[in-house]
């Protein structure tokens, strides 16, 4: 994610960081993340590899309220294991 335009924080793995325009974050998949703004606005250009999630049925998601503080990284939290990996396909190495 690239941020476009405003001010804000990203809390994620249990850390938070400022966001100014410019900056840059990665996200790891499946890492509860959230984005706040401190200003008027924040704008940002969010780049996902959903489509490669998608394919291999390996996508999930899980509701948040957003009036509530971040789910404790130390529990379970509604979080799933990911699901196993797709069988091989013919003629490919496992």
């Amino acid at each position: 994610m690239v941020v476009a335009r405003g001010t804000g924080t990203l809390t994620c793995g249990g850390q938070t960081f400022e966001l100014h325009p410019n900056d840059v974050a990665a996200i790891p998949a499946w890492t509860w993340h959230q984005l706040t703004t401190t200003g008027h606005e924040l704008v940002v250009f969010r780049m996902t590899d959903r489509p490669i999630h998608d394919a291999f049925g390996l996508y999930r998601t899980e509701a948040t309220d957003t009036s509530t503080s971040p789910p404790d990284p130390s529990s379970a939290g509604g979080r799933q294991d990911p699901p196993p990996a797709p069988p091989a396909a013919p003629g490919l190495l496992a």
